[in-house]
């Protein structure tokens, strides 16, 4: 029956999308009521009166947002801190203070402002509005709970290196303004490592102004309430000579091309097609938007009915029109499979070119315009969409008459218009394509122009400089730095304890390794988090794991072998890798090794000393295509030989640092299989 009822609704989805699009007639839709103030110092204040529920909303802006900011990642920062702390409050009474009356309240930046929304129940409006006082007038930035947001986000610009669509975004960012450009700042780990408590209140106070601010109010406030909001704001100064100046550059495009980040072992590529787009207020935005929806919107998109529904190269292919305030990106993104990366390209290319080279219909014309009148109707159910819209509009510098008679607009647009600004603005010349996915699809891409490669990290990558080692002679230099061949040999068995800590998204946790390995590719490992223990036990050619209290027993493979080797990487040159030193870089010397199965690993040691300093590898697990890293930050020498005591490995989900002690030779009372 279940089946039967989604085929009914398949077919009926696809008669609608085929039915020839009627033009659209009179709207039934009137324009919500709103009033643009001032208050007393100067900030915009918006109200849109909504009383189906007795809830008063407050969203506030601060110019600015991550374009101005003195170091990379402030902006960010100082948004989450707000709610970390005010007047005599602590963070954590802040929380429970807005829980105990159910208030939300949120606080984030964007590319031009940090925004903060505050949502309560009436009854509870008082004492919502003394806790908003303290934030945005008496925020503490406690320097404890810095350490805390630094380590959070952290964690996320580390899980956003695993993530294809973060990879394409950011890159697409420098693509289309450039290396230096306001908008094309993001955060990386070292960025936000350098950040201290004074960067943040001094990037609070300059755009803290009230000229620089705009106050929406919406929902079933009164006017008592309105008033007592204005008494909340009106300490913010509005001094003409410390108004903070906003004035983000032309972008700087890089030249057209590729634009490629390697993902190894993926089995799909992130497509971005970008062409430079004007600001928000520009005459031209919305029409191009127009050209947007063509391609990206949903159903109607012609992305979707050739990307999807005649290619089935992939499943939800976007496009449209970024909306920054100075300037803005058109684009085209798909995840396609990755042997059809090339041919996906070039489906959208053609359909951008399309939308000048040959004429728009009558028909799509319609179909565009209900898409984008239904979904603009449909929105304006909710007071905060309406809110946002107009707030954003007038801050961004188009005004909210202008976003009331959009409809109007919308109505009378002739595919002429369309076809004008699409020849305008996505111009063969000026096409960018970012991609992220496997090595094997690079040769590819070179049919549309040049390969820019990029890291992870969103580093121009410039290759490694020719190296006169083979891998036979970089494995016997690191064999001898770590004490020669005779003392390896000598080793029979190798105990490894190591305390540090686990960071799980800024949480810190102790962490114990207890690893034993003894000759005859023997292994017992067990690592504790905060108590909760994983073990795994290799014996020659079987292995078990238990995590949580779950046992598998698991089929040996590569990666397994090399592991319960007792100096798995010295015997490298003795397995069943295929090695190759891919070159110099920065000092260090790369070693590529691909195991039977096709993992493959990069090691990377030290020119001078030739100490492995990292290794990096891919593996699928159920969450998907994981990167472990993991580091080797300090040697110490341990009888004869000169091993880690401090590693650091990380993943997306997590990552840990342990001090390491070593002893050789023990004769431990070690099981190398699990207890019945």
């Amino acid at each position: 029956m279940k089946k039967l009822f989604i085929l009914l609704i398949f077919i009926m989805l696809n008669q609608l999308i085929a039915q020839k699009p009627k033009p659209i007639s009179g709207y039934n839709f009137k324009f919500p009521e709103y009033e643009i103030k001032s208050t007393n110092n100067n900030i915009q204040l918006l109200l849109i009166k909504d009383d189906k529920q007795p809830i008063t909303n407050i969203r506030l802006i601060i110019g600015g947002g991550t374009s101005v900011e003195s170091k990379t990642g402030v902006a960010d920062l100082t948004a989450a801190m707000l709610t970390k702390g005010a007047g005599e409050l602590s963070a954590l009474q802040i929380a429970e203070s807005l829980d105990g009356i159910g208030a939300s309240l949120s606080i984030n930046a964007a590319d031009d402002f940090i925004v903060a929304n505050l949502e309560v129940l009436n009854k509870h409006l008082d004492k919502a509005l003394e806790i908003f006082e303290l934030i945005i007038n008496n925020p503490t930035f406690d320097k404890r709970e810095l350490e805390k947001i630094k380590k959070l986000a952290i964690s996320s610009i580390i899980a956003d290196k695993a993530n294809p669509s973060s990879l394409a975004s950011n890159l697409s960012k420098i693509v289309i303004y450039g290396e230096n450009h306001p908008y094309s700042k993001f955060a990386r780990e070292s960025d936000i490592e350098k950040i201290e408590v004074d960067d943040l209140k001094n990037y609070y106070k300059k755009y803290l102004h009230a000229r620089n601010m705009s106050l929406a109010i919406y929902g079933d406030y009164s006017d008592e309430s309105i008033q007592k909001i204005k008494n909340i704001i009106s300490k913010i100064t509005d001094d003409k000579e410390t108004k903070p100046i906003i004035d983000v550059p032309n972008p700087k495009p890089l030249p057209k091309g590729i634009y490629f980040i390697e993902r190894e072992g993926s089995v799909q590529s992130t497509v971005r097609v970008l062409f430079p787009a004007p600001s928000f207020n520009d005459y031209d935005y919305e029409t191009l938007s127009f050209n947007g929806s063509i391609i990206g919107a949903s159903f109607t998109g012609r992305l979707f009915r050739t990307l999807r529904e005649k290619y089935s190269f992939t499943y939800s292919p976007s496009g449209g029109l970024t909306n920054k305030r100075f300037s803005n990106y058109f684009y085209a993104a798909a995840d396609v499979k990755e042997a059809v990366t090339d041919s996906s390209i070039e489906v959208i290319n053609e359909q951008i070119f399309n939308l000048y080279k040959s004429e728009i219909s009558n028909d799509e014309l319609e179909s565009i315009k209900k898409y984008k009148s239904g979904s603009y109707m449909m929105n304006f159910e909710n007071s905060s969409f309406v809110a946002a819209m107009l707030q954003n509009s007038e801050f961004k510098g188009k005004k909210a008459r202008q976003v009331e008679s959009f409809l109007d607009r919308l109505k009378n647009i002739q595919s002429s218009q369309v076809s004008l600004s699409a020849k305008k603005f996505l111009k063969e010349d000026q096409v960018k394509i970012v991609v992220v996915g496997p090595a094997s699809i690079k040769s590819k891409l070179e049919k549309f122009g040049k390969v820019y490669e990029y890291d992870k990290n969103i580093m121009a990558d410039a290759g490694y400089s020719n190296s006169s080692l083979d891998s036979d002679d970089l494995l016997e230099k690191y064999n001898s730095a770590i004490g020669g061949m005779s003392n390896l040999k000598k080793i029979e068995s190798l105990l490894t304890t190591g305390k540090g800590t686990a960071n799980l998204q800024g949480r810190e946790m102790p962490t114990e390794l207890y690893e034993y390995r003894k000759s005859g590719n023997k292994l017992y490992q067990k690592l504790d988090v905060a108590g909760m223990a994983q073990q795994k036990w290799i014996n020659e050619n079987d292995v078990w794991i238990n995590a949580g209290g779950m046992e598998q027993k698991m089929d040996i493979n590569d990666a397994f072998k090399l592991e319960s080797k007792i100096f798995g990487v010295s015997q490298l040159e003795k397995s069943d890798y295929a090695l190759k030193v891919l070159g110099e870089k920065e000092n260090k010397v790369a070693l590529e090794a691909v195991s039977p199965s096709g993992t493959k690993t990069i090691y990377m040691f030290d020119s001078s000393t030739y100490l492995l300093i990292s290794s990096s590898t891919s593996e699928q697990t159920p969450q998907g295509l994981i990167e472990i890293e993991t580091k080797y930050l300090e040697y110490t020498k341990t009888g004869e030989l000169t091993l880690p005591s401090k590693v650091k490995s990380t993943t997306p989900m997590f990552s840990y640092e342990l001090n390491l002690e070593y002893k050789f030779n023990t004769n431990e009372k070690i099981e190398f299989t699990p207890s019945k």
